[in-house]
Protein backbone atom coordinates (compact mmCIF):
# COMPACT_ATOMS: atom_id res chain seq x y z
CA UNK A 1 0.00 0.00 0.00
CA UNK A 2 2.74 2.55 1.04
CA UNK A 3 4.47 1.75 -2.41
CA UNK A 4 1.19 2.09 -4.50
CA UNK A 5 0.69 5.63 -2.78
CA UNK A 6 4.14 6.82 -3.33
CA UNK A 7 3.41 6.18 -6.71
CA UNK A 8 0.21 7.90 -6.67
CA UNK A 9 1.89 11.32 -5.15
CA UNK A 10 5.33 10.88 -7.43
CA UNK A 11 3.03 10.59 -10.93
CA UNK A 12 0.88 13.69 -9.56
CA UNK A 13 4.32 15.63 -8.83
CA UNK A 14 5.42 14.85 -12.07
CA UNK A 15 2.52 16.06 -13.95
CA UNK A 16 2.31 19.24 -11.78
CA UNK A 17 5.67 19.91 -12.68
CA UNK A 18 5.48 19.27 -16.57
CA UNK A 19 2.35 21.36 -16.50
CA UNK A 20 4.00 24.22 -14.87
CA UNK A 21 6.75 24.19 -17.41
CA UNK A 22 4.59 23.63 -20.31
CA UNK A 23 1.77 25.50 -19.38
CA UNK A 24 -0.36 26.11 -22.26
CA UNK A 25 1.89 25.74 -25.26
CA UNK A 26 0.44 26.22 -28.55
CA UNK A 27 -0.51 23.59 -30.65
CA UNK A 28 1.61 22.59 -34.01
CA UNK A 29 -0.31 24.07 -36.29
CA UNK A 30 -2.24 21.13 -38.73
CA UNK A 31 -0.59 21.55 -42.59
CA UNK A 32 -3.63 20.84 -43.98
CA UNK A 33 -4.71 22.82 -47.07
CA UNK A 34 -8.07 23.13 -46.68
CA UNK A 35 -7.92 23.40 -42.82
CA UNK A 36 -9.13 27.02 -41.47
CA UNK A 37 -6.47 28.94 -41.80
CA UNK A 38 -3.90 29.62 -38.78
CA UNK A 39 -4.51 33.25 -38.85
CA UNK A 40 -8.34 32.59 -38.71
CA UNK A 41 -8.34 30.47 -36.45
CA UNK A 42 -5.81 32.53 -34.25
CA UNK A 43 -6.89 35.77 -35.14
CA UNK A 44 -5.34 38.99 -33.98
CA UNK A 45 -7.69 41.04 -33.00
CA UNK A 46 -6.41 45.05 -32.59
CA UNK A 47 -8.65 47.89 -31.28
CA UNK A 48 -8.95 50.84 -33.88
CA UNK A 49 -7.58 53.60 -31.52
CA UNK A 50 -9.23 57.15 -32.58
CA UNK A 51 -6.95 59.47 -34.58
CA UNK A 52 -5.30 61.44 -31.83
CA UNK A 53 -4.19 57.95 -30.06
CA UNK A 54 -2.57 56.85 -32.49
CA UNK A 55 0.75 57.80 -31.97
CA UNK A 56 0.27 56.18 -28.98
CA UNK A 57 -0.24 52.68 -29.48
CA UNK A 58 2.50 50.50 -30.82
CA UNK A 59 3.37 49.54 -34.10
CA UNK A 60 4.67 46.26 -33.41
CA UNK A 61 2.58 43.86 -31.14
CA UNK A 62 3.48 40.64 -29.61
CA UNK A 63 2.05 37.94 -27.22
CA UNK A 64 0.18 34.66 -26.88
CA UNK A 65 -3.86 33.97 -27.84
CA UNK A 66 -5.78 31.45 -29.00
CA UNK A 67 -3.13 28.96 -27.78
CA UNK A 68 -0.25 30.51 -30.17
CA UNK A 69 2.79 32.66 -29.85
CA UNK A 70 2.73 35.80 -32.42
CA UNK A 71 4.58 38.73 -33.30
CA UNK A 72 2.41 41.50 -35.54
CA UNK A 73 2.03 45.23 -36.97
CA UNK A 74 -0.78 46.99 -36.10
CA UNK A 75 -2.27 46.71 -39.46
CA UNK A 76 -2.16 42.90 -39.25
CA UNK A 77 0.10 43.27 -42.99
CA UNK A 78 3.49 41.53 -41.43
CA UNK A 79 2.54 38.95 -38.87
CA UNK A 80 4.64 35.77 -37.83
CA UNK A 81 3.64 32.85 -36.19
CA UNK A 82 6.53 30.44 -34.68
CA UNK A 83 6.35 26.63 -33.95
CA UNK A 84 8.83 23.94 -32.80
CA UNK A 85 7.93 20.29 -32.60
CA UNK A 86 10.17 17.60 -31.62
CA UNK A 87 9.72 14.06 -31.72
CA UNK A 88 12.25 11.56 -30.06
CA UNK A 89 11.25 7.92 -30.48
CA UNK A 90 12.68 4.24 -29.94
CA UNK A 91 11.89 1.74 -32.81
CA UNK A 92 12.32 -2.36 -32.76
CA UNK A 93 11.75 -4.03 -36.02
CA UNK A 94 11.64 -8.02 -36.19
CA UNK A 95 11.99 -10.12 -39.43
CA UNK A 96 11.96 -13.37 -39.87
CA UNK A 97 12.40 -13.77 -36.35
CA UNK A 98 15.64 -11.90 -35.87
CA UNK A 99 15.73 -8.38 -34.26
CA UNK A 100 17.07 -6.08 -36.94
CA UNK A 101 16.71 -2.51 -35.66
CA UNK A 102 16.72 -1.28 -32.07
CA UNK A 103 17.05 2.43 -32.04
CA UNK A 104 16.43 5.77 -30.80
CA UNK A 105 15.60 8.43 -33.25
CA UNK A 106 14.88 11.82 -34.06
CA UNK A 107 11.64 11.60 -36.14
CA UNK A 108 11.50 15.18 -36.21
CA UNK A 109 12.86 18.44 -35.58
CA UNK A 110 10.66 20.73 -37.15
CA UNK A 111 10.82 25.00 -37.23
CA UNK A 112 7.78 25.47 -39.02
CA UNK A 113 7.39 29.83 -39.65
CA UNK A 114 3.73 31.05 -40.76
CA UNK A 115 1.94 34.65 -41.32
CA UNK A 116 1.18 37.54 -43.27
CA UNK A 117 3.13 39.47 -45.63
CA UNK A 118 2.29 43.22 -46.96
CA UNK A 119 -1.38 42.17 -46.55
CA UNK A 120 -3.40 39.99 -44.51
CA UNK A 121 -4.66 38.40 -47.77
CA UNK A 122 -1.28 37.35 -48.63
CA UNK A 123 -0.16 34.21 -46.41
CA UNK A 124 3.27 32.46 -45.96
CA UNK A 125 4.57 29.04 -44.80
CA UNK A 126 8.44 28.26 -44.27
CA UNK A 127 9.08 24.57 -43.03
CA UNK A 128 12.68 23.17 -42.22
CA UNK A 129 13.09 19.56 -40.70
CA UNK A 130 15.82 17.53 -39.13
CA UNK A 131 15.57 13.79 -38.76
CA UNK A 132 17.65 10.59 -38.28
CA UNK A 133 17.57 8.22 -40.81
CA UNK A 134 19.48 4.58 -41.12
CA UNK A 135 21.61 5.83 -44.05
CA UNK A 136 22.34 9.16 -42.70
CA UNK A 137 20.93 10.95 -45.94
CA UNK A 138 18.89 14.31 -46.16
CA UNK A 139 19.95 15.23 -41.99
CA UNK A 140 18.10 18.40 -42.92
CA UNK A 141 15.76 19.42 -45.75
CA UNK A 142 13.17 21.45 -47.24
CA UNK A 143 9.39 20.87 -45.95
CA UNK A 144 7.10 23.52 -47.23
CA UNK A 145 7.86 26.80 -48.25
CA UNK A 146 4.88 28.70 -50.15
CA UNK A 147 2.77 31.77 -50.87
CA UNK A 148 -1.11 31.77 -50.64
CA UNK A 149 -3.17 34.77 -52.20
CA UNK A 150 -7.22 35.02 -50.88
CA UNK A 151 -9.22 37.02 -53.26
CA UNK A 152 -12.24 35.55 -51.87
CA UNK A 153 -12.70 32.32 -49.57
CA UNK A 154 -13.84 31.10 -52.81
CA UNK A 155 -10.77 31.68 -54.89
CA UNK A 156 -7.49 31.40 -53.11
CA UNK A 157 -3.75 30.62 -55.37
CA UNK A 158 -1.04 28.87 -53.48
CA UNK A 159 2.39 28.93 -55.07
CA UNK A 160 5.61 26.95 -54.20
CA UNK A 161 6.07 23.39 -52.62
CA UNK A 162 3.76 21.60 -49.94
CA UNK A 163 1.83 18.98 -49.52
CA UNK A 164 -0.57 17.41 -52.42
CA UNK A 165 -4.39 17.02 -50.90
CA UNK A 166 -4.50 13.39 -52.17
CA UNK A 167 -4.41 11.25 -49.19
CA UNK A 168 -5.97 12.48 -46.57
CA UNK A 169 -3.63 11.18 -43.94
CA UNK A 170 -0.44 13.01 -45.19
CA UNK A 171 -2.62 15.91 -45.26
CA UNK A 172 -2.75 15.78 -41.32
CA UNK A 173 0.07 17.37 -39.73
CA UNK A 174 2.12 14.24 -38.70
CA UNK A 175 2.06 15.84 -34.68
CA UNK A 176 -2.03 14.45 -35.31
CA UNK A 177 -1.65 11.24 -36.02
CA UNK A 178 -3.46 8.08 -33.82
CA UNK A 179 -0.12 5.99 -34.84
CA UNK A 180 3.55 7.45 -35.32
CA UNK A 181 3.45 6.02 -39.09
CA UNK A 182 1.01 6.52 -41.57
CA UNK A 183 -0.04 3.71 -43.13
CA UNK A 184 1.08 1.59 -45.75
CA UNK A 185 -1.33 2.74 -48.16
CA UNK A 186 -0.73 6.32 -47.76
CA UNK A 187 3.17 5.23 -48.62
CA UNK A 188 2.57 3.61 -51.43
CA UNK A 189 -0.29 5.91 -52.98
CA UNK A 190 0.19 9.54 -51.58
CA UNK A 191 2.15 11.70 -53.92
CA UNK A 192 3.57 13.79 -51.30
CA UNK A 193 4.99 17.17 -51.44
CA UNK A 194 5.62 18.46 -55.20
CA UNK A 195 6.06 22.20 -56.43
CA UNK A 196 3.35 24.14 -57.96
CA UNK A 197 0.19 25.73 -58.44
CA UNK A 198 -3.14 25.37 -56.78
CA UNK A 199 -6.37 26.99 -56.74
CA UNK A 200 -8.65 26.57 -54.24
CA UNK A 201 -11.52 27.81 -52.00
CA UNK A 202 -14.19 27.39 -50.11
CA UNK A 203 -18.58 27.93 -49.81
CA UNK A 204 -19.52 30.86 -47.25
CA UNK A 205 -20.53 27.85 -45.12
CA UNK A 206 -17.36 26.20 -44.90
CA UNK A 207 -19.11 22.90 -46.07
CA UNK A 208 -17.65 22.18 -49.30
CA UNK A 209 -13.88 22.73 -50.38
CA UNK A 210 -12.32 22.34 -53.74
CA UNK A 211 -8.63 22.50 -55.14
CA UNK A 212 -6.89 22.17 -58.54
CA UNK A 213 -3.29 22.47 -59.41
CA UNK A 214 -0.44 21.64 -61.85
CA UNK A 215 2.52 20.49 -59.78
CA UNK A 216 6.37 19.25 -61.46
CA UNK A 217 5.18 15.24 -60.65
CA UNK A 218 8.60 14.89 -59.50
CA UNK A 219 7.96 15.45 -55.86
CA UNK A 220 9.69 17.01 -52.53
CA UNK A 221 12.27 19.36 -54.06
CA UNK A 222 13.08 17.91 -57.53
CA UNK A 223 13.39 19.45 -60.83
CA UNK A 224 10.76 18.38 -63.28
CA UNK A 225 12.81 16.11 -65.25
CA UNK A 226 10.31 14.95 -67.95
CA UNK A 227 8.89 18.62 -68.57
CA UNK A 228 4.84 16.62 -68.51
CA UNK A 229 3.01 18.38 -65.28
CA UNK A 230 1.04 16.83 -63.11
CA UNK A 231 -2.51 17.59 -62.42
CA UNK A 232 -4.56 17.27 -59.23
CA UNK A 233 -8.41 17.48 -58.81
CA UNK A 234 -10.37 17.66 -54.76
CA UNK A 235 -13.76 18.00 -53.38
CA UNK A 236 -14.54 17.22 -50.44
CA UNK A 237 -17.83 18.00 -48.39
CA UNK A 238 -18.64 18.15 -44.83
CA UNK A 239 -22.31 18.67 -43.85
CA UNK A 240 -22.46 18.53 -40.27
CA UNK A 241 -20.35 21.60 -40.09
CA UNK A 242 -16.25 21.81 -39.34
CA UNK A 243 -13.86 18.61 -39.53
CA UNK A 244 -11.43 18.70 -37.27
CA UNK A 245 -7.72 18.23 -38.73
CA UNK A 246 -6.71 15.24 -36.66
CA UNK A 247 -6.91 11.79 -36.44
CA UNK A 248 -8.51 11.81 -33.33
CA UNK A 249 -11.66 13.24 -32.20
CA UNK A 250 -9.83 14.99 -29.34
CA UNK A 251 -12.05 17.23 -28.89
CA UNK A 252 -15.09 14.51 -27.75
CA UNK A 253 -17.48 16.49 -30.14
CA UNK A 254 -21.22 16.70 -28.90
CA UNK A 255 -22.66 16.33 -32.04
CA UNK A 256 -21.44 14.01 -34.69
CA UNK A 257 -19.28 15.17 -37.71
CA UNK A 258 -18.81 13.86 -41.03
CA UNK A 259 -16.37 14.02 -43.82
CA UNK A 260 -16.15 12.87 -47.58
CA UNK A 261 -13.85 13.48 -50.15
CA UNK A 262 -12.71 12.66 -53.50
CA UNK A 263 -9.84 13.07 -55.76
CA UNK A 264 -7.69 12.31 -58.92
CA UNK A 265 -3.88 12.63 -59.54
CA UNK A 266 -2.83 12.22 -63.04
CA UNK A 267 1.04 12.09 -63.56
CA UNK A 268 3.51 10.76 -66.40
CA UNK A 269 7.30 9.77 -66.74
CA UNK A 270 9.12 8.50 -70.21
CA UNK A 271 8.76 4.55 -68.04
CA UNK A 272 5.82 4.26 -66.66
CA UNK A 273 3.32 6.38 -68.92
CA UNK A 274 0.42 8.42 -67.85
CA UNK A 275 -0.58 7.07 -64.40
CA UNK A 276 -4.19 7.79 -63.08
CA UNK A 277 -4.77 7.73 -59.53
CA UNK A 278 -8.08 8.18 -58.00
CA UNK A 279 -9.46 7.86 -54.46
CA UNK A 280 -11.98 8.14 -52.04
CA UNK A 281 -12.10 9.14 -48.17
CA UNK A 282 -14.67 8.85 -45.52
CA UNK A 283 -14.70 10.16 -41.80
CA UNK A 284 -16.70 9.75 -38.69
CA UNK A 285 -15.93 11.85 -35.02
CA UNK A 286 -18.27 11.67 -31.89
CA UNK A 287 -17.71 12.20 -28.40
CA UNK A 288 -14.21 10.53 -28.54
CA UNK A 289 -14.57 8.09 -30.94
CA UNK A 290 -12.95 8.45 -34.24
CA UNK A 291 -13.63 6.14 -37.85
CA UNK A 292 -11.76 6.36 -40.88
CA UNK A 293 -10.56 5.11 -44.16
CA UNK A 294 -9.88 5.75 -47.51
CA UNK A 295 -9.46 3.42 -50.85
CA UNK A 296 -7.24 4.23 -53.58
CA UNK A 297 -6.83 2.81 -57.06
CA UNK A 298 -4.26 3.62 -59.50
CA UNK A 299 -4.28 2.87 -63.33
CA UNK A 300 -1.73 2.88 -66.00
CA UNK A 301 -3.30 4.19 -69.59
CA UNK A 302 -0.41 5.44 -71.62
CA UNK A 303 0.64 3.35 -74.69
CA UNK A 304 3.04 1.12 -72.90
CA UNK A 305 0.00 -0.08 -70.66
CA UNK A 306 0.43 -3.99 -71.92
CA UNK A 307 3.86 -3.70 -70.97
CA UNK A 308 3.22 -2.10 -67.52
CA UNK A 309 -0.16 -3.12 -65.99
CA UNK A 310 1.98 -4.70 -63.03
CA UNK A 311 2.00 -1.32 -62.39
CA UNK A 312 -2.00 -1.36 -61.61
CA UNK A 313 -2.55 -1.05 -57.68
CA UNK A 314 -5.22 -0.78 -55.58
CA UNK A 315 -5.07 -0.14 -51.77
CA UNK A 316 -7.17 0.74 -48.76
CA UNK A 317 -6.62 1.55 -44.59
CA UNK A 318 -9.27 1.71 -42.18
CA UNK A 319 -8.55 3.07 -38.36
CA UNK A 320 -10.67 3.90 -35.60
CA UNK A 321 -9.66 5.00 -32.32
CA UNK A 322 -11.59 6.05 -28.77
CA UNK A 323 -10.71 7.53 -25.71
CA UNK A 324 -11.43 5.04 -23.05
CA UNK A 325 -10.29 7.69 -20.08
CA UNK A 326 -10.09 11.74 -20.90
CA UNK A 327 -6.23 11.32 -21.47
CA UNK A 328 -6.27 7.78 -22.62
CA UNK A 329 -6.53 6.56 -26.52
CA UNK A 330 -6.97 3.20 -27.89
CA UNK A 331 -6.43 2.76 -31.45
CA UNK A 332 -6.66 0.09 -34.47
CA UNK A 333 -5.65 0.03 -38.02
CA UNK A 334 -5.72 -2.38 -41.19
CA UNK A 335 -4.54 -0.91 -44.41
CA UNK A 336 -3.76 -3.19 -47.42
CA UNK A 337 -1.63 -2.52 -50.85
CA UNK A 338 -1.90 -5.18 -53.81
CA UNK A 339 -0.52 -5.04 -57.11
CA UNK A 340 -1.85 -7.87 -59.57
CA UNK A 341 -1.48 -11.27 -57.28
CA UNK A 342 0.47 -9.68 -54.70
CA UNK A 343 -0.38 -7.60 -51.47
CA UNK A 344 1.06 -6.23 -48.65
CA UNK A 345 -1.20 -6.17 -45.18
CA UNK A 346 -0.77 -4.06 -42.44
CA UNK A 347 -2.36 -4.81 -38.35
CA UNK A 348 -1.66 -2.09 -35.82
CA UNK A 349 -2.60 -1.26 -32.75
CA UNK A 350 -1.63 2.01 -30.85
CA UNK A 351 -1.79 3.59 -27.01
CA UNK A 352 -1.59 7.51 -26.78
CA UNK A 353 -1.48 9.28 -23.65
CA UNK A 354 -1.83 12.77 -23.96
CA UNK A 355 -0.57 14.86 -20.93
CA UNK A 356 -0.76 17.83 -22.52
CA UNK A 357 -3.08 17.28 -25.72
CA UNK A 358 -0.58 17.24 -28.69
CA UNK A 359 1.68 19.46 -27.12
CA UNK A 360 2.93 17.02 -24.80
CA UNK A 361 2.06 13.40 -25.56
CA UNK A 362 3.26 9.61 -25.27
CA UNK A 363 2.51 7.08 -28.23
CA UNK A 364 3.13 3.16 -28.43
CA UNK A 365 2.36 1.48 -31.29
CA UNK A 366 2.69 -2.55 -32.20
CA UNK A 367 2.37 -2.90 -36.11
CA UNK A 368 2.42 -6.92 -38.12
CA UNK A 369 2.97 -6.62 -41.81
CA UNK A 370 2.78 -9.40 -43.90
CA UNK A 371 4.60 -9.15 -47.66
CA UNK A 372 3.35 -11.90 -50.01
CA UNK A 373 6.52 -11.30 -52.34
CA UNK A 374 9.30 -12.36 -49.27
CA UNK A 375 9.93 -15.81 -48.55
CA UNK A 376 9.38 -15.07 -44.67
CA UNK A 377 6.44 -12.67 -44.85
CA UNK A 378 5.87 -11.07 -41.32
CA UNK A 379 7.62 -8.66 -39.79
CA UNK A 380 6.92 -6.96 -36.77
CA UNK A 381 7.40 -3.21 -35.58
CA UNK A 382 6.99 -1.80 -32.13
CA UNK A 383 7.61 2.24 -31.77
CA UNK A 384 7.51 4.30 -28.52
CA UNK A 385 7.15 7.72 -28.95
CA UNK A 386 7.59 10.88 -27.17
CA UNK A 387 6.07 14.48 -28.57
CA UNK A 388 6.72 18.39 -27.72
CA UNK A 389 5.09 21.10 -29.89
CA UNK A 390 4.87 24.37 -28.93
Amino acid sequence: MYFQKSALYFRCLSVCLWACVIGHLPPAHADNPFEPDLLENAEIEIEKQPQEQEELTPYLFYGYKKDKLFVTTRDGNYTFVPTVTLQLRHQNEVNAGQLTESTFRLRRARLQLDGTFLSPALQYEADVELRTSPDGSEPMRLQDFYMDYAWDPAIRLRAGQFKIPYAYQFILSGTRLQFNERSIANGAFSPGRDLGLMLHGHNEADTLNYATGIFNGEGQNQWDQNQRPAALAHVRWNPLGQYPTEESDFQRLPDPRVLFSAQSWWDTDEERGLMIDTSAFAGFKYQGFSLQGQLFFRENVGDSASELSHRDAWGCYAQTGYFFLPDWEAALRFSQVSRTSVSQREYGTALNYYLQGHHLKFQLDYTALEDESENNPWSHRVIGQMQLSF
